[in-house]
């Protein structure tokens, strides 16, 4: 069993693959026709994996709202109650289908942050039982937004100048609220993620090490398996690496425009 089934026309074929391949990045199983088996009975092996998998999505677009192929899918998805129809190319959909909810996706070009994304995300969480999809999702797409990843890095450059101690994940949040106000905590992650990688590029010590937990005044777990590949934070090892993070991060000679 799959976890998602994708129905598309043929022409649409690359915006399918752009999805497809997202989805397969949050370690989801996909099919679509581009798996069919060497030497398969095409229509016998759709129909299998239509009928099986988790959550079905429909791909509207003018071409698929008038193919048999897609709207057969369509309504073996809406029978098993898996369907999850969006829209990639501005159509409107099958009059049997209007009333089914269509994340548009017509303006969407790989990112994370989408809302079309998101919105079909969220389906799929209930359908698959995988409760992280937009968790991990918005962590990704932390690191599509470099004026709050610039902004981030100057705030802890300067405070690293300073030598002050580690500031929360909430405290840090507030901050950049105030210039960016759609940023949420998962995002944060990722926007702290794209900071560590500009310090390894630059050989630089993790800034990371100055954003702590409020409760633990120690860097999430998150922290610890990216830079020391360490699973358990309650170890003196653990202790010891953040402290030594820190220390090399109060001597760094950070550039000025930092």
């Amino acid at each position: 069993m799959v976890d998602v089934f994708i129905s598309y026309k043929r022409e649409e074929q690359a915006r399918v693959a752009r999805l497809a391949g997202a989805l397969e990045a949050l370690k989801l199983d996909v099919w679509y026709d581009v798996a069919l088996s060497a030497g398969g009975v095409w229509a016998q092996e759709i129909d299998q994996h239509a009928r099986a998998a988790k959550a079905m999505i429909v791909c509207w677009s003018p071409g698929a709202a008038e193919s048999q192929w897609v709207m057969h899918e369509a309504r073996i998805g809406n029978e098993r109650r898996v369907l999850l129809p969006v829209t990639i190319v501005e159509s409107a959909p099958p009059p049997e289908y209007e009333h089914v909810h269509a994340p548009d996706l017509t303006t969407w070009s790989g990112e994370w942050a989408h809302p079309g994304l998101m919105s079909l995300l969220g389906s799929l969480e209930g359908l698959t039982g995988r409760s992280d999809l937009r968790k991990i999702a918005e962590m990704r797409g932390g690191g599509e937004r470099p004026q709050t990843v610039a902004h981030v890095r100057r705030l802890l450059v300067a405070r690293a100048r300073r030598r002050k101690r580690p500031v929360s994940y909430e405290a840090v949040l507030k901050v950049i609220q105030t210039k960016d106000n759609a940023l949420q905590q998962q995002a944060l992650w990722g926007v702290l993620d794209a900071i560590a990688d500009q310090n390894r590029a630059l050989r630089e010590p993790p800034l990371f090490a100055l954003v702590v937990n409020h409760a633990s005044r120690r860097p999430g777990r998150g922290y610890f398996q990216k830079h020391a590949f360490l699973d358990s934070l309650d170890t003196d090892l653990g202790d010891k690496l953040h402290t030594e993070h820190l220390r090399q991060v109060y001597a760094h000679e950070w550039p000025r425009d930092g």
